[in-house]
C-alpha cells in the first residue's frame, strides 16, 4: 500500500504507530507468513522461528495428559470398589461377627490408600497440564505476531536465516518493521 501526502507547511511526516519486531528467542526463520506492504490484523502471525523440538514436547505432554486421565479413571474406580468392600465388611462385622478386626482394618486402610492414589493421579493430570502450558509459552516465544492492525513496512529476514532478539542498547535490525494504518500518516508541525 502506497500513499502520497502533500505537505503545505513545514513539518515532519511520521507513521502514527510503529513497531520494530523481533522474536523473543533466537533461531532460524522457519516460516514467513506475510510480505512487505501486506495489511495485517492484530495478533496475526508474521514469522515463526524453528520450533520443531517444542512442538514434539507439546505432543508428548498432550499424550501424557491423556494417559494420566486414563490412569486416574482406573485408580478412582478401584478406590470406589475398595470403599464399597470396606463398607460391606464393616456391615458383616457389625451384624454377623464373622469378620475379624484385622480384616476390617486392612479393608479400611486399602480403601483410604486407594482414595489417596486416585487423588494423586488427578494431581498428575494437573502437573502435566502445567507442563503443557510451559511448552505453549515457549512456543509463543518463537512466533512474531502483529501488535496492532497495520501494514508490514519492511522484512529484514529470509527463510533459514538466523534471527536474534534485539539486545538493549545494541542497535540490530529487527526482522519486521510494522506500521499502523488506523491513522496511517500524521503530519507534525513545529508551530
Amino acid at each position: 500500500m502506497k500513499a502520497s501526502v502533500a505537505n503545505t507547511r513545514v513539518g515532519t511526516i511520521k507513521a502514527c504507530r510503529r513497531a520494530y519486531l523481533a522474536p523473543a528467542i533466537g533461531g532460524n526463520v522457519a516460516r514467513l507468513f506475510v510480505k512487505e506492504g501486506e495489511l495485517v490484523k492484530k495478533k496475526q502471525l508474521l514469522l515463526q522461528v524453528w520450533n520443531d523440538d517444542l512442538m514434539a514436547q507439546l505432543n508428548l505432554h498432550k499424550a501424557q495428559i491423556k494417559a494420566n486421565k486414563a490412569t486416574a479413571e482406573q485408580a478412582c474406580e478401584l478406590a470406589a470398589g475398595t470403599k464399597r468392600d470396606s463398607l460391606r465388611l464393616a456391615r458383616l462385622k457389625k451384624y454377623d461377627r464373622i469378620i475379624s478386626e484385622e480384616q476390617l482394618d486392612r479393608a479400611a486402610t486399602k480403601a483410604v490408600a486407594d482414595r489417596a492414589q486416585c487423588l494423586a493421579t488427578k494431581a498428575a493430570i494437573e502437573v502435566a497440564q502445567a507442563n503443557l502450558a510451559i511448552v505453549n509459552t515457549a512456543i509463543e516465544r518463537t512466533l512474531i505476531r502483529a501488535p496492532f492492525d497495520g501494514t508490514v513496512a519492511e522484512i529484514n529476514a529470509e527463510l533459514g536465516e538466523y534471527v536474534t532478539p534485539s539486545p538493549p542498547g545494541i542497535p540490530t535490525l529487527p526482522p519486521h518493521r510494522f506500521i499502523g494504518y488506523q491513522l496511517f500518516i500524521r503530519v507534525c508541525s513545529d508551530r
